[in-house]
């Protein structure tokens, strides 16, 4: 078998600090049926917490009802069930680190009746006054009051949507929205308090109320309301398990939003991402329960480091009940109904949860054939590597890995993802090392099979 040559060029920086990878966290707080329906107390102890912090992902998106803190205009209820279960989950994040991102989320029962103008055929100038002045007191209070100082971004609406008629914000809403809470917060001295994201669109889906479809919504953003932005983000739900065109495409959307962002001196992130929609629906992933998802989403995850981008948060951490008592079948682990299994590609994703970390250096990698694809960090400030391989070549890989500018010996640990056997334990602890390769003068070799995802780490 011929070797493979593949580069990691150690003084070309792609990202000098990604944000390390993420989900889409609701869990147990999201509503009162996931207590009951998802195990309770002991569930959140010992399932979502425990796993949480093993992993202790770099990012952490959730939603956010404005009803939790304000169902009656000007009566603020800090103090409601929702909000201590917010609280509790902050905490957590907290103490992993995880940087989070809360966004509104319009659902029945979640928007104030206030604020909800779906008799309308677009929002007033004086809803989002009230949105603003009441987003304003929420962020003030979780960051400055409980000291969530990890909420570092908010956005204002999920993929654009609005408590009005139509269904969707337009471009000069969603325009609107922001600059009236930055001008909230400015006017009360705390301007810089948090970052606003945008535009949150997903460029899997064609909304039919909103014309500047896919990710287009990201340059009118950046040509329209930049100075509104601290961050730019954006969906997609795409590629197909065995694929081997999924990587090239993905890789290549990421570009152009990574692109459209640092135009501007901004970070993009994927703020969800998963497979194409073919053969499930909004509430089932099609690909939940097959092995080689978790090569998809390690394809996700290099072309991530590849192309620039800040982090990728995956829909979604665990099954949950959303909208009342409807089961979301996207989590890389199921629900109290099926003991909280841990599904095959939570095992993959979560190696680069816990090894590809927050403030890495994602730096240019090459590879000698495209079915070979390959990504890397160094840590800082260590300077310890972390490189990731997937082989999509028939028959397998042998590959020989040099770090053009380090002449390092070290040992590094292998992790290899089969989804021909992947692993699995009832508690879900990530797996043990399947061995280790010695890198010498900055060179390595390893052969990896067909469809197999390799991490070689000495973090």
């Amino acid at each position: 078998m011929n070797q493979i040559k593949l580069t990691i060029n150690a003084k070309n920086t792609i990202h000098p600090s990604i944000g390390g990878y993420g989900f889409q966290f609701d869990a147990y707080y999201l509503w009162e049926q996931n207590t009951k329906l998802n195990g309770g107390e002991q569930a959140i102890k010992t399932v979502y917490e425990k796993r949480w912090r093993e992993l202790a992902p770099g990012m952490a998106r959730f939603i956010l009802s404005i009803s939790w803190w304000e169902e009656e205009e000007g009566v603020q209820t800090w103090d409601s069930e929702p909000m201590k279960a917010l609280y509790r989950h902050l905490d957590l994040l907290k103490s992993t680190g995880s940087v989070a991102v809360p966004t509104v989320w319009y659902y029945p029962g979640g928007t104030p009746a206030w604020l909800d103008s779906r008799d309308n055929i677009r929002v007033s100038e004086e809803t989002q006054r009230k949105f603003a002045r009441t987003v304003a007191d929420a962020l003030d209070y979780l960051i400055t009051v409980k000291g969530y100082d990890n909420i570092k971004y908010f956005c204002i609406s999920n993929e654009l949507g609005a408590c009005n008629k139509g269904g969707f914000l337009s471009l000069g809403e969603f325009k609107g929205h922001n600059e009236k809470i930055m001008a909230e917060l400015k006017a009360r001295g705390k301007d810089g308090l948090v970052g606003l994201v945008g535009t949150d669109q997903s460029a899997s889906w064609d909304p039919p109320d909103w014309s500047a479809i896919r990710w287009e919504s990201l340059v009118w953003a950046a040509e329209n309301m930049d100075d509104s932005l601290a961050l730019y983000c954006g969906h997609t739900y795409q590629g197909y398990c065995g694929s081997k065109k999924s990587y090239a495409k993905i890789k290549g959307d990421l570009e152009f939003a990574v692109g459209v962002a640092r135009k501007m001196g901004k970070n993009f992130i994927l703020g969800e991402f998963g497979p194409n929609f073919v053969g499930g629906h909004t509430y089932l992933n099609p690909q939940k329960d097959n092995p080689d998802y978790g090569i998809l989403l390690a394809e996700y995850a290099i072309a991530a480091l590849n192309s620039g981008a800040y982090s990728i948060l995956n829909w979604i951490f665990a099954d949950m009940y959303y909208e009342g008592n409807i089961l979301q079948e996207w989590g890389q682990m199921s629900g109290a109904e099926k003991e909280f299994t841990a599904r095959a590609s939570y095992y993959s994703y979560g190696l680069f949860c816990k090894y590809f970390r927050p403030d890495s250096r994602s730096i240019e990698t090459t590879t000698e054939n495209e079915d070979v694809r390959i990504g890397a960090v160094r840590h800082n400030p260590s300077g310890q590597y972390s490189i990731a391989v997937v082989n999509r070549k028939e028959g397998g890989a042998s590959i020989r890995c040099l770090i053009n500018g380090d002449s390092a010996n070290v040992t590094l640990r292998r992790y290899i993802y089969d989804p021909k056997s992947p692993p699995f334990n009832k508690e879900a602890d990530m797996p043990e090392p399947t061995g280790a390769v010695e890198m010498k003068a900055g060179i390595f070799a390893d052969t990896i099979p067909e469809d197999c995802l390799a991490i070689y780490t000495s973090v």
